[in-house]
């Protein structure tokens, strides 16, 4: 898929004439085609990401009243409080250490 973008930016960046663009040369013209190819392929994985992970947040603890019962939120209720204190931890330790 990457190597598509590059090859779609390239072609693109081949229309631009480089007599009449004289600010840019070729090798910033290819650095910038690869950095956009690498940010939009990042960007695909990250737009998929957004939408999958709050349904298997919400299917995951779907099946979690099915098998266990409403007694799942105590153990959600153990892990938002464990976050919590991670992040007080956290921040007072980059206080001593830096």
């Amino acid at each position: 898929m990457s190597n598509g973008m590059i090859a779609l930016t390239y072609d693109k960046s081949l229309k631009i004439s480089l007599m009449k663009n004289k600010s840019k040369s070729l090798a910033s013209i290819t650095n910038h085609m690869q950095l956009d190819a690498q940010t939009l392929a990042t960007a695909s994985t990250v737009m998929s990401n957004i939408v999958t992970f709050p349904l298997q947040i919400i299917i995951g603890m779907g099946i979690l009243f099915t098998q266990v019962g409403p007694s799942f939120l105590s153990g959600i209720a153990v892990i938002a409080l464990g976050m919590i204190a991670n992040i007080f931890i956290g921040k007072n330790y980059q206080m001593y250490v830096l």
